[in-house]
């Protein structure tokens, strides 16, 4: 028994450091250790340079995969390769392990303890993703020689400690620290650290870069709290609760998710279960993003009386609500649940801030988002010079072809989302459109283009073409519903009935193709509707028509085909990434597509 966890909460003046000397000296010592052979032939095992032996829990994991838990539950042990490429931190943070450390050190090579092996029954590699424990990764000065290396793998990847989010702000390579994060293959979800209130401002300076970069792909920030707590300083515990509070407004406004990591102290606290609360809010995406925290604690209660007392509940009450209830005796008969009665509580503690927390407590994600936080002027490159598409450049678009030509050039390169989202410039863009030939739109595509890596989700799938490009907008704009999912979709565009599992596909494969023209929003197996399809399709259907294979060329793949020579070969070519029966399904779709803007150059002509 022993290792930092045993004595992590120890300061140094309590002995953290003889503690972990101690530690080090077991560890080289090891006498089973010392008996085995290293890579360089000699005895004694190097931590740093060890391949970890992958299979050391197989037996253990197929017993409790009967009994426990799913596979899933166990995929870390047997689908990632681990390790550290860098160890400690220079921040010395009083509750953290490396409270010693000055700077972050190179550790393990990736050869180390990237695996190979190969499963003989699929041909495929047993472990095809990374996951490291680098405490603070890019603090290190050779951060992008090692991420180039992760990159270079062609594995997904992911920093299971967090990433150091004030480093984008501090460093003066920080942008190119987004970028190139961003546009990796990373896997799952970025996490960064938001542990101190009074980071806030190069918290803040950080997220405007981030999210200029990654607005898209789901971003978490750890949470901590609870550190130091005691059961008689009432004040200190109220403060903690409301910079967790403070720290999430932040984070909403920036569409970032917060993460509760709470520090045993958190026990010590006079009301602690608000920090258990608090945690499953948090720590659970689906509520965080879809109530508040104090819907979310009545939520808890709602179910407790439907499911348990077999009562009728109608809607979730407001706290004033919930207050004339209680006033008027109801929760006297029927009790309250946990999280109802812990935030109850907690008002009634700190009455004289009731509407302070309560203000807190009502933060909506959706409400309090804010894109135009992290926007910034698109900067285009057209012939050898820049243009800055800043409030200027919008005044003087129409009827100025230069303009119009860097409009289109940052369209059909993707540089910037807000031609999608903001309903002024989508409808200047499609004016736009509706003057300019494929033609020469293809000569703006031309300019400076670097072909799109296209992958088998990337190619195009549907059942009706028209489907794609009208029903989908006209349905996101009509139905009234937010996050329309896949089945939802299907069972809207069809008249006739059918299995659940057939709309489900049918919705998927023409949001997703919509989506590939810029018609609406996708993401999370959901689609929204965006500005850009609003405004589509309220055009006139001949004006549509017109615009239609314009929208083709802003598929990404399609660009590839026709910057290629546009040849059937191009086009099988670009198939091959597919199975041979999938080349045979969808090649009658990226058929139409192509054949779409073919028509309309000879209709050019």
């Amino acid at each position: 028994m022993g290792g930092t966890g045993s004595y992590a909460n120890l300061s140094v003046d309590e002995g953290f450091a003889e503690k972990r000397e101690e530690d080090m000296h077991l560890l080289e010592s090891d006498v089973f250790l010392n008996t085995l052979t290293n890579k360089s032939g000699a005895h004694g095992i190097d931590m740093r340079t060890q391949t970890p032996d992958y299979h050391l829990y197989d037996d253990f994991i197929n017993v409790m995969e009967t009994v426990k838990k799913s596979p899933a539950y166990y995929k870390d042990y047997k689908e990632y390769s681990i390790g550290f490429l860098t160890r400690g931190c220079f921040r010395r943070c009083p509750f953290c392990v490396n409270k010693l450390e000055r700077k972050a050190m190179p550790y393990s090579n990736l050869n180390d303890f990237l695996d190979d092996e190969i499963d003989k029954t699929t041909g495929k590699l047993v472990r095809p993703y990374i996951y490291l424990w680098d405490d603070n990764f890019l603090a290190s000065p050779y951060w992008e020689r090692m991420l180039d290396e992760l990159i270079a793998t062609g594995r997904p990847f992911q920093f299971r400690q967090g990433l150091d989010e004030r480093l984008i702000a501090q460093n003066r390579r920080g942008e190119d620290m987004a970028k190139k994060l961003a546009k990796s293959n990373y896997h799952g979800d970025f996490i960064f650290a938001f542990d101190n209130w009074f980071d806030r401002k190069i918290i803040v300076k950080a997220l405007k870069i981030w999210k200029f970069y990654c607005p898209k792909r789901e971003t978490k920030f750890y949470l901590f709290c609870g550190f130091k707590q005691s059961s008689t300083e009432y004040k200190k515990f109220q403060l903690d609760i409301a910079e967790i509070f403070m720290r999430i407004c932040v984070l909403m406004r920036y569409g970032c998710l917060p993460y509760i990591m709470r520090h045993e102290d958190y026990k010590k606290a006079p009301l602690s279960n608000i920090y258990v609360q608090i945690a499953r809010w948090c720590n659970q995406p689906g509520f965080f993003r879809n109530l508040s925290f104090w819907q979310f604690c009545y939520k808890n209660q709602t179910y407790w009386e439907e499911h348990t007392l077999g009562r009728d509940v109608k809607k979730l009450k407001t706290y004033e609500e919930f207050i004339e209830d209680y006033k008027n005796g109801y929760y006297d008969e029927i009790g309250m649940s946990t999280p109802l009665k812990t935030v109850f509580n907690f008002l009634e503690q700190f009455n004289e801030h009731k509407s302070l927390f309560l203000s807190f407590f009502n933060m909506s994600f959706k409400q309090m988002i804010d894109p135009m936080l992290w926007y910034r002027d698109t900067e285009i490159q057209m012939d050898g010079i820049k243009f800055l598409m800043d409030s200027e450049f919008w005044d003087n678009v129409l009827g100025n072809s230069v303009n119009e030509r860097v409009l289109l050039k940052a369209f059909y390169t993707h540089a910037d989302e807000n031609l999608l989202e903001d309903e002024k410039k989508s409808a200047i863009l499609l004016e736009v459109l509706k003057k300019y030939k494929c033609s020469e739109i293809l000569d703006i595509i031309k300019d400076g283009f670097v072909p799109a890596k296209v992958e088998k989700k990337d190619i195009s799938q549907f059942s009706d073409f028209k489907d794609v490009y009208y029903t989908i907008p006209y349905l996101l704009h009509n139905c009234g519903i937010k996050d329309v999912d896949y089945s939802k979709m299907g069972f809207l565009m069809r008249d006739e009935k059918r299995k659940e599992v057939a709309d489900k596909k049918y919705g998927e494969n023409h949001m997703k193709t919509a989506a590939q023209m810029g018609l609406c929003r996708f993401g999370k197996c959901r689609a929204n509707e965006n500005a850009l399809g609003a405004n589509f399709i309220k055009l006139k259907e001949s004006e549509r028509n017109n615009i239609v294979p314009k929208l083709c060329l802003y598929i990404p793949y399609i660009q590839n085909y026709f910057m290629a020579g546009a040849t059937d070969e191009v086009r099988d070519e670009m198939l091959g990434i597919l199975s041979k029966t999938t080349q045979v399904r969808r090649r009658s779709n990226v058929n139409t597509i192509i054949q779409s803007v073919k028509d309309s150059i000879e209709y050019e002509l």
